[in-house]
């Protein structure tokens, strides 16, 4: 009996070594996602005028600053272009330019995401298809001289605290 536990249990272990044993994967870098990546907006909206954003409907809860981005003092501006749905939603979000790391950028889509837009705003019109577009700074302290993207009104501003 004392045999058939002992067997058993190398049968059990080695089933267990054999598919715990990990695939070959690629691993990331520590800091994948943490280095500014430059989008140049495209040039043929630089002539555009944006179609101007709704109201934001109160109260508004911004996302807080992404903790790693806080923690490396990584800080930059995102432009976004969206489209609103009938709920007051922002859909279609799309990069259209950023001085900012990845982890900014995936944070600037969420905020934008998060945000609940007056439908009721005259500035909402849902037959107009042309997208609406945002600034979403992340600055640490104050944003000093990082102004928002070309024809895009003061936007989102995430601060961190320094």
């Amino acid at each position: 009996m004392r045999y058939g536990l002992v067997c058993l249990a190398c049968v059990c272990a080695s089933a267990l070594i054999s598919c715990s044993t990990p695939q070959a994967t690629k691993k990331q870098p520590l800091d994948a996602g943490l280095k500014t990546v430059h989008i140049a907006p495209p040039r043929d909206i630089a002539g555009k005028t944006p179609r101007k954003t709704p109201r934001v409907k109160e109260p508004m809860n911004l996302p807080p600053y992404p903790q790693v981005a806080w923690f490396r003092g990584l800080t930059g501006r995102v432009l976004i272009e969206f489209q609103i749905d009938q709920s007051g939603r922002a859909v279609s979000e799309n990069i259209l330019g950023a001085d900012a790391a990845p982890v900014l950028q995936d944070a600037a889509a969420q905020l934008i995401r998060s945000v609940q837009f007056d439908t009721t705003d005259p500035r909402f019109n849902p037959s107009d298809t042309t997208p609406f577009r945002e600034t979403v700074r992340f600055c640490i302290g104050n944003c000093g001289a990082m102004r928002p993207y070309p024809g895009t009104d003061e936007g989102f501003v995430v601060l961190g605290s320094p």
